[in-house]
């Protein structure tokens, strides 16, 4: 799941690798603009729990879990 990739890609501050993905997302004809909309999604429902990035990045994990593949 290219949602959740990202989000650990960023979790992990290794954002040069986003790329990658974008580029696999685009190659296999999907619309770049759904994921960016679901990842921001996914970034805005982790806000509301904690200050803690500790915290936030568990919250990345379980909603990426529980949303599934995005644009479902």
């Amino acid at each position: 799941d290219q949602l959740m990739e990202i989000a650990e890609i960023v979790a992990d501050e290794q954002a040069p690798r986003v790329f990658e993905v974008a580029a696999r997302v685009v190659e296999t004809g999907q619309d770049l603009r759904v994921l960016v909309r679901e990842l921001a999604r996914l970034v805005r429902a982790t806000l509301s729990f904690s200050k803690k990035v500790e915290n936030h990045i568990g919250a990345i994990k379980f909603f990426g879990s529980v949303r599934g593949n995005y644009g479902n």
